[in-house]
């Protein structure tokens, strides 16, 4: 209709769902092995002071972290959520208008829907906000995490040399990490008859002082579960073999830089996941904005008398991706792969042989 193009605006909201949907889980598994992760124990010594600074930046990650998965979590499914609701409400929108030719009752509900519009697009923009601000959080852990490790390695080594050499192969290897746990979910929520598998594993245990320490922090096992999960997570589980290998060979000869450079890049990966799920958590806002475009052009028509409620009765009939009715039954597909996650905690198994072994799992 003049003025508005509803099959994009539908195809825009069942967009930003998907991606909301995927970068939560992403997030939630980060977080979820931040929850994991234990403090250093060496206490004694001169290391003491650097471990004391380690354990802070654990902790207050540890807090952001539960209060993304008892925040942000519940209210990206609750933004998910009234997309649900908005379609159903377009759903039967669109038959009221199709049996009805009365103009005044046909704004009237068209007007009754924009509040409802308004309502959703507060609560994403709540979300948006919420991300932000756990993200900046986690920015700040992640400074106090760099500084107490760069002070380890000085104290151990004589220099952060070591340390800058591992968190530089590190971070070509989160780079493969994040495209692949993209991938995996992305794949995993498209696929109508898959789904996806979270689980935490330990990347490695470098032995400090005579302890081991286990570096779980960014340990996230994501799998594709379907006809191609294998495939699609194989090079999810080959990046995190590669990060639990190359922890592990440093350790044997630098057991306190391999951990501090662990939990250092486990930290940037939650930073990542933060800062990736914030920008993603626009696109709802985004949605629903065209949404009330939409739905406010076509009230200006009906006032114009440019159209009839019959005609906008049928456009929205049809505005959804792949026909009428077919946005709510994926979007409520989606939505219960956000809220049902049951995660495999196995820190006796690293995480890429968790990813291996959720994604051989059916269902």
């Amino acid at each position: 209709m003049p003025g508005t193009d509803l099959d994009a605006t539908a195809r825009i909201a069942g967009s930003a769902v998907a991606r909301v949907a995927a970068h939560t889980l992403i997030l939630q598994g980060f977080a979820l092995s931040m929850q994991e992760q234990r403090g250093v124990g060496f206490s004694s010594g001169q290391l003491a002071p650097y471990a004391a600074a380690i354990n802070d930046a654990v902790r207050a990650a540890g807090e952001v972290s539960f209060a993304c998965l008892n925040t942000a979590v519940p209210t990206a499914a609750r933004t998910i959520t009234g997309f649900t609701e908005y379609f159903q409400t377009q759903s039967y929108l669109a038959g009221a208008l199709q049996q009805d030719s009365d103009v005044a009752a046909a704004i009237a509900l068209l007007t009754a829907v924009q509040e409802q519009v308004a309502s959703f697009n507060e609560q994403a923009v709540g979300l948006a906000d919420g991300l932000r601000n756990l993200r900046a959080r986690f920015v700040q852990s992640l400074a106090d995490m760099d500084k107490a490790a760069a002070g380890l390695a000085v104290a151990a080594d004589g220099n952060d040399g070591a340390l800058r050499s591992i968190g530089a192969e590190l971070r070509d290897i989160d780079d493969r990490i994040h495209r692949a746990l993209t991938e995996v979910v992305e794949s995993g929520l498209a696929d109508p008859e898959g789904g996806i598998r979270i689980g935490v594993g330990a990347l490695a245990e470098p032995a400090v002082a005579g302890a081991s320490m286990a570096v779980v922090v960014g340990g996230v096992a994501i799998a594709a579960i379907g006809g191609s999960g294998d495939d699609v997570s194989r090079p999810l589980a080959e990046a995190m073999d590669a990060k639990s290998d190359l922890i592990a060979e440093r350790a044997r000869s630098n057991a306190e830089t391999a951990l501090a450079g662990g939990l250092v890049s486990g930290l940037k990966g939650l930073d990542w996941a933060a800062s990736v799920a914030a920008a993603i958590a626009q696109t709802p806002v985004n949605a629903w904005t065209r949404i009330r475009d939409d739905l406010g052009a076509l009230t200006a028509e009906l006032k114009q008398g440019s159209t009839t409620p019959q005609k906008v009765g049928n456009a929205l009939a049809l505005a959804a991706p792949g026909g009428a009715g077919a946005v709510p039954s994926e979007i409520h597909r989606v939505l219960d792969q956000v809220i049902t996650v049951d995660p495999v905690m196995d820190l006796r198994t690293t995480p890429g042989a968790l990813v291996r072994k959720l994604a051989a799992a059916r269902g």
